[in-house]
């Protein structure tokens, strides 16, 4: 399974590292795969502030899926 989480730089600073924290590889392939994407000048609303860099970072994830499963 793959994580992908994509956030703002203007996340709280404990909460992203956290996630920077998932994100790094683990010798245990069985915990999953985390993948952490920030969206520089988003707030809150990345799909809004930020549309086009949200898509450029989650296009080839959904094509990667569709592939995999045709």
């Amino acid at each position: 399974m793959e994580i992908a989480v994509v956030r703002s730089e203007s996340c709280d600073p404990d909460v992203a590292e956290r996630l920077e924290n998932l994100a790094e590889p683990k010798s245990d392939e069985s915990t999953g795969k985390v993948s952490v994407d920030v969206v520089p000048n988003s707030g809150h609303w990345i799909y809004r502030d930020r549309p086009q860099m949200l898509m450029e970072i989650l296009t080839p994830r959904l094509v990667s899926l569709v592939q995999t499963n045709i």
